[in-house]
């Protein structure tokens, strides 16, 4: 069986679908179906907060239509749905055994000073001699963790920087900047603290290739991609046929004009009062003179 077509691609054979044999059952259909709400949901709520400052209404618009597309739909846009469901699924499920393998229990224990434990390096000392050195870290055996020291430093960078860039009361750049750094010198630290921080990095790192492996078995990009384009095409169409773009570009225009005239007559205004003179009453400037005539 060739399968249908599905945007120059074909349909994974039935027997071989991961998102078939998941929904061979009706819990994997209930755990589907909750899941593309969810995934609908988180979509709803980013676009909402950041386009129209409120989240609320738009989180429950997109996890009711993800929900309709995933359940309902049997075309590009419902199969784009169940992937995204179903890798959020499979995302879930791995990320406990990234925390199984990088734990942080043990070091945050340690910087508490609960439990009269000593500090457990991470990665661990692997050297004959007892020398730590965490940027030429190799594991030996199976059972040693994987450690990227570069890759675990880059993503504790990126995770101070954002972090820091939300601070309130801090302009961005300062909290980016500071944030990252701060997140760097603890990364490289010989302590507890540093064996945290590289921990979570190496969390981020083992989530991201998890994410990757599933993106690869559920070609969740390439359907995406699919009706990303699908819609593109479709907008264009409505665009040649009502003209949206001009009408969206003449709005703008004249939104922008409109302010610009606003401002300009402000900034007169405040000019007139800042003017010597200007406050002063009309009675008490001086009068002329006109000779009466007899």
């Amino acid at each position: 069986n060739k399968g249908r077509s599905m945007g120059g691609s074909s349909y994974a054979n039935p027997r071989r679908d991961a998102i078939a044999r998941y929904t061979s059952t009706k819990s994997g259909k209930m755990k589907l179906a909750l899941s593309s709400s969810t995934c609908g949901a988180l979509l709803g709520a980013f676009i909402g907060k950041s386009i129209f400052s409120y989240g609320k209404q738009t989180a429950i618009l997109f996890g009711f239509m993800f929900w309709f597309m995933g359940t309902f739909l049997r075309n590009v846009y419902g199969e784009m749905v169940r992937s995204v469901a179903l890798g959020f699924i499979f995302l879930l499920s791995r990320t406990r055994d990234v925390r199984k393998r990088y734990r942080t229990g043990v070091h945050l224990r340690t910087i508490c000073r609960l439990g009269g434990g000593g500090r457990v390096p991470f990665p661990p000392i692997l050297d004959e001699e007892g020398v730590e050195n965490p940027w030429r870290y190799v594991p030996e055996t199976d059972d040693d963790p994987d450690f990227d020291m570069i890759k675990s430093v880059i993503c504790m960078v990126l995770i101070g920087s954002f972090c820091g860039g939300n601070i309130p009361l801090i302009p961005t750049w300062m909290g980016s900047t500071g944030g990252a750094a701060a997140f760097a010198f603890m990364c490289i630290g010989k302590n507890a603290r540093g064996d945290l921080v590289r921990t979570m990095g190496m969390r981020v790192v083992a989530i991201a290739g998890e994410a990757i492996d599933i993106n690869r078995e559920l070609n969740v990009a390439r359907k995406v991609a699919v009706v990303a384009g699908r819609l593109l095409d479709k907008a264009l169409i409505l665009d040649r046929k009502h003209r949206i773009k001009d009408r969206v570009l003449k709005g703008a225009t004249w939104a922008f004009d409109k302010v610009g005239s606003t401002v300009k007559n402000v900034q007169e205004d405040m000019n007139d009062e800042q003017r010597p003179g200007r406050g002063k009453r009309q009675d008490d400037r001086p009068r002329e003179t006109r000779p009466t005539e007899r």
